[in-house]
């Protein structure tokens, strides 16, 4: 019998994965906080850079969640709805809140650029049309399918999450029919045949690998399988903790010594692995925490959206000596409760 992720472990998933994502954007790069006189107790500057830098296996966690949720919806829907149907369904429901988040967002800043007579809408283009195509390829989430200017960087990877539900049936026919080390294999062999160079942090492609394994980690019963093999005994577990926490600290320490643009799946496969099978197996196990943090992941979504803009207006308030980690949490605080707030009107307004 296959052990399928449960709805709770797949959103506390998103809650770490939103943390993760919440601290690389506070600490991916030196210029997001050389500037501050920050304190970095007990560890340097470069020790948080790194771990900032590694922070990134964020969105790895949402692709593989979303892989391996399309997986069963997938296979529990489609029979019924048709994949074009079901294809819409999905895109529905996500582009309601990244669409609304987008327009509230962008009447905002506008608002307050002609409040404070700062320039706005001339950064999108030079003539009107240019405007109006750049700022509804944002709202509509394809800007980074049409190269287009978009209000909060942050919002890439919406054009990611639209390929994949868009190719999601595709995969599932493929995996059902020629199964997974073919599927994997091509997406893997496929850029190394013609030669293609690494696509970057920020490249569908690279996130589409790891997309397809969480929908193959759904389709080859991996947890199911993990779990029948190595979680029986008190011992087991304790090995597997011990294995799974060491390999964790590992893929810390190597983060930078092997380059992305040549080990690019160990980066966006391997490393989002350990993540995930130490938060099931492990985390997930001491008791309150998968609560926790599907708690945060429930609000996960209007979180990625709206936390870029609250840390672009702290840093330049926070005062000399703060600890590093306070502006982390405060981001973490303020976006929760943003998305809290969003959750209760929506459900009023329905």
């Amino acid at each position: 019998m296959n052990r399928y992720l449960s709805k709770e472990e797949s959103t506390a998933l998103k809650g770490v994965a939103i943390l993760w994502m919440i601290f690389h954007h506070c600490y991916h790069e030196t210029g997001l906080f050389d500037y501050l006189n920050l304190n970095f107790y007990p560890f340097d500057m470069e020790s948080v850079l790194n771990v900032g830098i590694y922070a990134k296996v964020c969105v790895a966690l949402f692709a593989f969640v979303s892989g391996y949720g399309l997986y069963i919806s997938y296979m529990n829907s489609a029979v019924i709805e048709g994949d074009s149907k079901w294809i819409w369904n999905r895109l529905k429901k996500v582009m309601t809140t990244f669409c609304t988040v987008a327009v509230i967002s962008y009447v905002y800043f506008a608002i307050k650029a002609l409040i404070t007579g700062e320039e706005f809408f001339s950064k999108y283009g030079k003539s009107v049309s240019e405007i109006v195509i750049s700022i509804a390829a944002d709202i509509f989430g394809v800007s980074k399918l049409l190269d287009t200017r978009s209000l909060n960087g942050a919002w890439w990877y919406i054009s990611a999450a639209i390929i994949f539900m868009i190719v999601a049936p595709a995969f599932y026919k493929l995996l059902n029919q020629f199964g997974s080390v073919f599927v994997i294999g091509v997406l893997i062999v496929l850029p190394r045949i013609l030669k293609l160079e690494y696509f970057g942090q920020t490249s569908i492609y690279v996130y589409l690998e790891v997309f397809v394994v969480g929908m193959i980690a759904c389709h080859a019963d991996w947890f199911g399988r993990f779990y029948r093999k190595f979680y029986k005994s008190s011992l087991a577990k304790a090995a597997t903790a011990v294995v799974l926490i060491a390999l964790f600290v590992l893929s810390i320490h190597n983060n930078l010594l092997l380059s992305r643009k040549v080990f690019w799946e160990y980066h966006y496969i391997v490393v989002p692995l350990i993540n995930i099978f130490l938060c099931i197996f492990v985390i997930f196990k001491i008791p309150g925490l998968k609560k926790v943090f599907a708690y945060l992941g429930k609000y996960s979504t209007v979180m990625w959206l709206v936390h870029i803009f609250y840390r672009n207006a702290m840093n330049a308030h926070v005062p000399d000596n703060t600890w590093f980690m306070i502006t982390p949490i405060v981001l973490v605080v303020v976006s929760l409760v943003s998305a809290i707030i969003y959750d209760k009107v929506r459900g009023f307004l329905k």
